[in-house]
Order: structure tokens, then sequence, then C-alpha cells
């Protein structure tokens, strides 16, 4: 009877065992799909293509400023509450009625959009850019960084990586 119990538990530590591998290796799954996504809003920056408005958050934190983005409809998306001291950055978004896509502008309907053919879609790093005083460009490019060093910093804490060769080896002995 006594062997019996003991190859119970042996199989239950097996079991719990099998179950916490497949915690971890979901956990890492998810963390890969994270990073994945992450690289994909990176992609959209360097090719140019129309931003969304986690685009907006990470610029917000950036500058420090409070973003109100506006629609025909007066209704308001408010980015970065938390600089309410700083002066607003005041934003129309008009949508297009055939898509998704729509245009960027600064509140009152001001024209901030350069005329480089090399840098389409750029319309809301433009208009940001004309009430803070940067080039739009150079917005998209930090947003573009900013985004990359959290995708860096993310694969970095799912995978970590021993930075002393001769501390595993001294602890594997």
């Amino acid at each position: 009877m006594a062997r019996n119990s003991k190859s119970f538990r042996s199989e239950d530590k097996i079991i719990n065992k099998d179950c916490y591998l497949v915690k971890k290796n979901f956990r890492q799954i998810r963390k890969k799909l994270k990073n994945r996504k992450l690289r994909e809003k990176v992609k959209i920056l360097k090719n140019f293509e129309p931003v969304g408005l986690e685009h907006v958050k990470i610029l917000s934190e950036h500058l420090k400023r409070p973003i109100n983005i506006w629609s025909k409809e007066n209704s308001l998306v408010d980015f970065g509450n938390i600089y309410f001291e700083k002066p607003k950055i005041n934003l129309e978004f008009m949508k297009r009625p055939s898509s998704k896509i729509g245009h960027f502008t600064s509140k009152g309907g001001l024209e901030s959009r350069s005329n480089d053919p090399r840098y389409p879609n750029n319309c809301l790093f433009d208009a940001v850019g004309a009430q803070v005083g940067i080039e739009g460009n150079l917005l998209r490019r930090t947003v573009q960084y900013l985004q990359r060093k959290e995708s860096k910093k993310r694969c970095e804490s799912a995978f970590p990586v021993s930075t002393n060769l001769t501390e595993r080896t001294v602890a594997s002995r």
C-alpha cells in the first residue's frame, strides 16, 4: 500500500511540473506576441503608414503635454491629463467617409501638413509639430525610437540573459 502512495505522489509531482512549464510557456508566448505587436507598430512608423491612438499617447508622454483630439461632432479624446499645468495641444480629426483612416489638423482648421511627398501620412506629427515648434518628421522618428526602446525592454524582461557567465558555471558546480 505504501508503494502505491509513493507512485501517486511522484505522478503528482510530474503533473505539477508539467502544469508549471505550461504556465511558464504561456507567459513567454504572451510576451512574444506583445513584442511582435510592438514591432509591427514600429514598422507602421517606419513605413509612413497612418498612425493610431497609441502613437498619440506616446507623443503626449514624450512632450509631457496634454493632447486633445476633437472630431466633427465635437467629441473629445484626451491624452496626458497628468500634465494639466502645461498648455494643451488641440487637434482636429476628420474621418474620411469611405474608410477608417482620417486626417489630423490643428484645431481651427489650420493646415500644417508638409508638402514633401517622401513623408505621406505624417499629418498627426505635422499638426503637433506646428503647435510645439518641432519638425513633424523628427517627432515621428522620436516616437519610433521610443517604441523600439520599449520593445527591447519587454524582450529583455521576457528572456533575461545572464551577464556574468562565471557566476553560472560556479553555481552549477
